[in-house]
């Protein structure tokens, strides 16, 4: 494996000053490639084994992860680490052809309770109103269906639009993310990520279980009121 060369932008920032760079006391060298990633990228399917990810999520629930991530983080520091996180958001929303979006996410991320029950009924409402975008698609790897192709950790491959340079993986580990560029890395991913979209639930019906899930945070709410 080979870790992949900074993306254009990033690579020069003489030439080209990316929004990005101002945040650059919270940006390590992995998240500013992750970052320029996403500006460059036409599409990017994602599986998420752990947390929902963090273009659609909502602000508290971005803060909760990123608190138990940084905990020494001064609130000054924290507050730029979630600004950053929601304002990368805007790849969903630009008028240039938006980035495409293809998520599973294992059904453990919805059930884990990141920032308390009235942070998670918010995020899920969120993430299932996500999902009804043209340009993105969330699918659920349920329980039940057990052992499955994504046990190995998150990952995510970014589709570039240059002809000469089509793609990028990144693959998350207790040792950081790894980006790699070879083409048998992203065959290698593109096969998994192939495999979990068909284990998963259908993109109906796991909308129709983050609703049923939120409204169950919002239940319990009820109940301790």
């Amino acid at each position: 494996m080979t870790e992949v060369d900074m993306p254009h932008q990033v690579r020069n920032p003489q030439d080209h000053a990316p929004w990005w760079r101002r945040y650059g006391d919270v940006l390590t060298p992995a998240l500013t490639t992750c970052v320029g990633l996403e500006a460059e990228a036409t599409s990017l399917a994602a599986f998420e084994a752990q947390v929902v990810h963090g273009l659609l999520q909502t602000g508290e629930y971005a803060r909760a992860v990123l608190q138990a991530v940084h905990p020494a983080d001064s609130d000054a520091r924290l507050a730029d680490r979630v600004e950053l996180r929601l304002v990368r958001q805007a790849v969903l929303e630009r008028t240039q052809p938006p980035l495409r979006l293809h998520l599973v996410l294992d059904e453990a991320v919805l059930h884990r309770a990141v920032g308390g029950p009235v942070v998670m009924c918010d995020q899920l409402r969120h993430l299932s109103a996500m999902a009804e975008r043209e340009n993105v698609t969330v699918q659920v790897l349920r329980y039940r269906h057990g052992e499955h192709a994504g046990l190995a950790g998150s990952f995510g491959i970014f589709q570039l639009a240059d002809a000469l340079d089509p793609g990028v993986v990144y693959a998350e580990s207790p040792a950081g993310v790894a980006y790699l560029d070879r083409p048998e890395d992203r065959a290698h991913f593109c096969e998994l990520f192939a495999r979990l979209a068909v284990s998963a639930a259908p993109p109906p019906a796991s909308v129709d279980l983050i609703r049923t899930l939120a409204d169950s945070w919002s239940s319990g709410l009820k109940d301790e009121g």
